[in-house]
């Protein structure tokens, strides 16, 4: 092949990956800002400096969008999850320290995009639809990164898994509640709280000092 004609086809590579990668930042700058339901095609657009037949050369539908910027979400949130574990010693691991890691994600303005997607999906069938497999994934990871930790690995399956889902329900309520009235004079309560739960369950770690 041609040493040109291999040159315009990397960049032509090149160029469909940076247009995806701005309608995708683009998408979840608008649901972060504006919300779910006001990041219609024309302010993904706006905000990507695309063309409405760019953006739709790439995505047959604004839920193709939609779907793809969650997916990318929440690969760069496991992304930091594993990059924060693997810089950490397992065998000196603060179970207090990783759910403080979890909740200041959890907490950041852009994570209200899988919150509000979520939530759409109650009234939206197409949005649920193609959420659901999204979310089977995301607990599975999840469930994986726990097995993976001293202390809870110790834990019966069942209840760590309940755990994990208590966890994860406080974490996305109190993100919700960021937004509206936060209460961060429990943050440390709540915290002693779900630990000293999960010694109950059956968990080896001890609630370590704040």
């Amino acid at each position: 092949m041609p040493v040109d004609e291999l040159h315009s086809r990397r960049s032509n590579a090149e160029r469909k990956a940076e247009t995806i990668d701005r309608i995708i930042n683009a998408t979840l700058e608008a649901i972060t800002e504006v919300g779910l339901r006001n990041a219609t095609t024309g302010e993904i657009r706006r905000r990507a400096h695309v063309s409405l037949g760019a953006l739709f050369h790439h995505f047959d539908t604004r839920l193709d969008v939609i779907v793809a910027a969650v997916e990318h979400h929440l690969r760069d949130r496991l992304l930091r999850y594993t990059s924060y574990l693997s810089s950490q010693q397992q065998d000196a691991a603060d179970p207090r320290s990783l759910i403080r890691m979890l909740r200041s994600v959890q907490r950041e303005p852009r994570s209200m995009v899988w919150l509000e997607v979520v939530m759409e999906t109650r009234t939206d069938a197409q949005l649920r639809d193609r959420i659901q497999p999204i979310l089977r994934r995301q607990r599975e990871v999840f469930r994986e990164l726990a097995v993976a930790q001293p202390g809870l690995s110790e834990m019966p399956i069942d209840a760590r898994n309940a755990w994990l889902e208590l966890l994860r329900n406080v974490l996305h309520g109190e993100a919700l509640w960021e937004h509206v009235k936060p209460h961060h004079d429990l943050d440390e309560p709540k915290l002693d709280a779900l630990l000293a739960l999960s010694r109950e369950m059956g968990a080896s770690f001890h609630v370590g000092t704040p």
